[in-house]
């Protein structure tokens, strides 16, 4: 702290520290083991019954399903800002998530009117 002399350079400094935390920290094997969508459950607008059986079912779905639900949903991307995202055409990302939804509905059956 002694070196520090004026504020500009404290505020490069604070910024190297806190780039090399967030690094140290998606390096660490408790960070690239767990899986984002997990940490979801435990989000407080999660409280309510209909909400959970929803965030359950998008969570039970393979990857490739669950990250363009969740871009399209939650994020709420458009299915071109999604293929660009994840390199992939846009209409593959649109018949990801027609899949997707049809899985959900089977998963949800009979708690929920899809009409």
């Amino acid at each position: 702290m002694d070196r520090i002399q004026n504020g500009e350079h404290m505020k490069a400094w604070l910024i190297r520290v806190t780039v090399n935390v967030c690094k140290n920290k998606l390096k660490s094997f408790t960070h690239r083991k767990m899986d984002v969508y997990e940490e979801w459950i435990h989000f407080p607008f999660v409280d309510h019954r209909d909400r959970f059986e929803v965030m359950l079912a998008v969570t039970s779905l393979p990857v490739k399903y669950r990250e363009v639900v969740h871009l399209f949903y939650y994020e709420g991307y458009q299915t071109k800002e999604i293929a660009q995202l994840l390199k992939k055409r846009e209409s593959t990302v649109r018949s990801l998530l027609a899949r997707a939804r049809e899985m959900l509905k089977n998963k949800l059956k009979g708690e929920y009117d899809f009409a």
